[in-house]
């Protein structure tokens, strides 16, 4: 046999073999709460943790400004995070303090931050004795920084929110504007035109004092677009559904 096809062969059956003897394992730390709310004149906020694995698990907590490959070593913004390593109990619960550290943010909108959470789950073997690949999952949850100076509630948002009808090319277009200091973030966006429906192409968040263009090609639409319809995530983590006319 050739020496090419024995080296394949070869490397085809270490694959199986460890895909066979090798099973997943991965821990189930749960944080309450999908995002953070800080008041700009608290003290500190808290964040409940809980392991339901029967076995401890280690978790590692920090918070950068926007750079999705962070890690505790180069986090870069200005929160303390309490106990920033840990190790969380089998079946048990862990409180995280954050501390607002910084100065200088802008007092008449909201910043963003993000809080990481690894958890580090131990070594283990089955029953055979045989070891686990152990998958270290990552929680990263939005931080938003609200100053108390604000101007206007952040409830009043849905109805401060602005969209209009466009047309370029062969895309209808639709201008979404955020005049307000709170961040809009949606969990989807649609238009209507009669019956038929299409998803829009859209950006997930809309900074305060920000606008975007969100895009349909008119091949999906029988017509113009008449109403667009949004689910506009809340403080809670829920989303409260939008159904907005649309005019050019």
């Amino acid at each position: 046999m050739p020496k090419t096809i024995r080296t394949l062969l070869y490397f085809t059956s270490t694959l199986l073999y460890l895909a066979i003897c090798a099973h997943p394992a991965q821990a189930s730390v749960v944080i309450t709460g999908s995002r953070i709310i800080y008041p700009g004149d608290a003290r500190e906020k808290s964040l409940q943790l809980s392991n339901r694995d029967p076995y401890p698990n280690l978790v590692q907590a920090w918070v950068d400004s926007g750079n999705e490959d962070s890690t505790a070593q180069n986090a870069d913004a200005p929160f303390n995070v309490t106990p920033p390593m840990f190790r969380i109990e089998g079946n048990s619960g862990q409180t995280l303090r954050l501390r607002f550290t910084g100065e200088g943010l802008a007092a008449d909108r909201e910043s963003l931050f993000f809080l990481n959470v690894l958890v580090i789950p131990p070594n283990q073997t089955d029953s055979e004795g045989r070891n686990q690949f152990v998958v270290m999952p990552r929680h990263r949850l939005k931080i938003f920084y609200r100053p108390a100076s604000i101007a206007g509630a952040q409830e009043h948002l849905p109805q401060a929110l602005k969209f209009s009808l466009g047309s370029q090319g062969q895309d209808w277009l639709i201008e979404a504007r955020n005049p307000t200091g709170y961040y809009a973030t949606f969990a989807e966006a649609s238009v209507l035109a009669g019956t038929a429906s299409a998803p829009l192409d859209y950006q997930s968040s809309l900074a305060p004092f920000s606008s975007a263009t969100w895009r349909i090609p008119r091949s999906q639409l029988n017509g113009a677009p008449q109403t667009l319809r949004l689910r506009l995530v809340t403080d809670a983590g829920g989303a409260q559904t939008l159904q907005i006319p649309l005019h050019p």
